[in-house]
């Protein structure tokens, strides 16, 4: 599936603070949670153990991209 490899990320400030950046397709704060949206599901998984990694699908795509 074409969108085996989105991922949403949720993190708070500091968790956000401490992320590599360099695979982030957008983010935003939603609250006091930075969502994240990214095509390196597994780098995030792998390297950020205690982050929330949930599977992205066409409508997180859209939302996250389109900024709304």
């Amino acid at each position: 599936m074409i969108l085996s490899d989105y991922a949403v990320i949720k993190a708070d400030e500091e968790a956000y603070e401490k992320l590599d950046r360099r695979y982030l397709l957008t983010a935003r704060k939603e609250g006091t949670v930075y969502k994240c949206l990214t095509k390196e599901k597994a780098f995030y998984a792998e390297n950020y153990p205690g982050l929330i990694v949930e599977n992205g699908g066409i409508d997180d795509l859209i939302l996250m991209m389109s900024g709304r």
